[in-house]
């Protein structure tokens, strides 16, 4: 099995499209799941297009999109949003897999922190990574949710 983890698009739109064209083939978009069923997939992946230190990346397996997570600037450090795994790919640790790329490309940018607000269910997986609680649990999206920190 072939994997490959990319971060260097020339046009979002264009990543997008071949994202999301392979997930409406394959499946449907709610197979992401980290989506609030308020929002569409186009929707959450370009309400961040335009900000300059967005940065998407993209994890293919056998050359179709598994898995995403971005990457964004929040007051000087780094903040992982939307980590998402195509639910017949998630026995492979691909969200590891992303999670690990993205500490890199923050550590790259020099960012002495990662911040991330994971679904209640889903700690464990960032807490493997170092990601720490830092605060109470709150509601974002209709879900609750945790803060998490990792120092880089």
């Amino acid at each position: 099995m072939t994997i490959v983890i990319k971060s260097e698009f020339g046009d979002k739109n264009e990543l997008y499209e071949k994202v999301l064209w392979y997930a409406v083939q394959k499946t449907s978009t709610n197979e992401f799941q980290c989506l609030p069923k308020s929002r569409d997939l186009r929707t959450n992946w370009m309400s961040k297009e335009n900000e300059p230190t967005a940065e998407h990346i993209v994890i293919f397996v056998e050359n179709k999109p598994a898995g995403t997570i971005r990457l964004l600037e929040k007051s000087g450090k780094g903040k992982l949003t939307r980590l998402a795994v195509l639910k017949e790919y998630r026995n492979l640790k691909l969200g590891g897999h992303l999670i690990k790329a993205l500490i890199d490309k923050a550590k790259e940018r020099g960012y002495k922190e990662i911040l991330c607000h994971s679904q209640i269910p889903v700690v464990g997986l960032y807490q493997k990574y170092g990601f720490e609680v830092f605060g109470d649990e709150f509601d974002e999206d209709g879900a609750p949710h945790l803060p998490l920190v990792l120092k880089v």
